[in-house]
C-alpha cells in the first residue's frame, strides 16, 4: 500500500510539473517558454520592426543566376533534381509569376527579380526529388518561402529605444485596469523620403477602438528617421510594422 501511495504521488508530481510548462507564440515575436509556473502576471510586449522577417538586398536579385542565390539559406543538399520552379513578386497588392524546370533562373525570372522595387515581396515555389533517408526511395516534395526586397540602408527611428518608450506610452494611457479587454494589435506604416510616417493604419485591431486610435496616435506622432537609402545613396520608402499586446508571465 505504501509503494502504491508512493507511486500515485511520483506521477501527480510529474504531470503538475509537465503542466506547468508554458510556451507562448506570438506571431512576429520569438516564442517565450515560461517552465514550472504559473502564469497570471500580464507583460506588455511592444515591437517596432520591419514588416517582412527575411531581407534581401536589391542588387542580390539583379545578380540572381540560380534559386540559391535569392535566399541564403536555400536548403540545395537537399535536391537530387527539379519537378519545377515558380517565383512570384507582390508589390501594391499586384502579383507577377514566373515558372522553371531546373534551379537556374529563367529570363523571365531573371528580369522579374532585377526589376523587384524595395518592399516587394517574393514567393519562391518548388517541386523537387529527393532521396527518403530511410528507404531510399525518390521521392516528390515541396518547398515554399519567401524573401523581401529591402533598402541598402535601412530607415532608423531618432529614437535609439524606440519600442521601449512606445511601451511607456502605452501603459500610462491604458492603465491597469484595462488589461484583460487588451489585446495584441498591429499597425502598419511607411518611412517616406524624408523621414516621416505615412499611410498607418491598423493592420490587426486590438479589439478597442479607443486603444487603436491611441496606437494610430502614437505611430504618427513619431520624431522623424533616418530614412533609408538605395544603393546610390538616394533616399527612400521602407515599410514597417509596430506589434505590441500583453502576454501572461509567471509570478
Amino acid at each position: 500500500m505504501k509503494y502504491l501511495i508512493a507511486s500515485l504521488f511520483i506521477l501527480s508530481f510529474a504531470t503538475i510539473s509537465s503542466a506547468q510548462n508554458f510556451r507562448l507564440n506570438i506571431p512576429g515575436i520569438a516564442q517565450v517558454a515560461v517552465p514550472n509556473r504559473i502564469m497570471n502576471s500580464p507583460k506588455l510586449i511592444s515591437i517596432v520592426r520591419r514588416i517582412y522577417d527575411h531581407p534581401v538586398r536589391k542588387e542580390a536579385l539583379e545578380k540572381a543566376l540560380l534559386m540559391r542565390d535569392i535566399y541564403e539559406y536555400y536548403p540545395s543538399a537537399w535536391i537530387e533534381d527539379y519537378v519545377s520552379t515558380r517565383i512570384t513578386t507582390i508589390y501594391k497588392g499586384e502579383s507577377i509569376q514566373a515558372e522553371g524546370t531546373t534551379e537556374r533562373l529563367t529570363m523571365l525570372q531573371k528580369t522579374m527579380l532585377a526589376n523587384a522595387d524595395v518592399n516587394t515581396k517574393v514567393l519562391i515555389d518548388v517541386r523537387y526529388r529527393t532521396k527518403n533517408a530511410v528507404t531510399a526511395a525518390i521521392e516528390i516534395r515541396e518547398m515554399h518561402y519567401s524573401v523581401a526586397v529591402v533598402p541598402e540602408v535601412e530607415a532608423e527611428p531618432a529614437d535609439a529605444n524606440l519600442s521601449q518608450s512606445l511601451k511607456q506610452n502605452i501603459e500610462q494611457e491604458i492603465g491597469q485596469s484595462n488589461i484583460e479587454k487588451y489585446q495584441r494589435g498591429t499597425v502598419h506604416f511607411t518611412i517616406n523620403e524624408n523621414g516621416a510616417v505615412e499611410n498607418a493604419k491598423i493592420f490587426e485591431s486590438s479589439g478597442d477602438a479607443k486603444t487603436d486610435e491611441l496606437l494610430l496616435r502614437l505611430i504618427n506622432n513619431m520624431p522623424k528617421w533616418k530614412p533609408a537609402k538605395d544603393i546610390m545613396g538616394n533616399p527612400v520608402k521602407q515599410d514597417f510594422e509596430f506589434l505590441t499586446g500583453y502576454l501572461y508571465e509567471g509570478c
